[in-house]
């Protein structure tokens, strides 16, 4: 298979990439592929807290 949790030069995994420019369905699909939430990227910020900060409701509300 393929691995979900690849982070880019930043620490950023296709996740927190999809979560923070509110990509619902797509951050659903790799959650529920099992992707970690819990991943950090280079500023210690998981996809949920980037999320919130950045006020992404709609991604916050299914991480949630």
């Amino acid at each position: 298979g393929i691995e979900l949790d690849v982070p880019d030069d930043s620490g950023q995994t296709p996740l927190f990439i999809a979560a923070t420019n509110s990509y619902v369905d797509i951050a659903k699909f790799l959650f529920r592929k099992g992707a970690d939430l819990n991943h950090e990227n280079d500023h210690g910020m998981t996809p949920l807290h980037a999320t919130v900060q950045g006020g992404h409701v709609g991604v916050a509300r299914f991480f949630l």
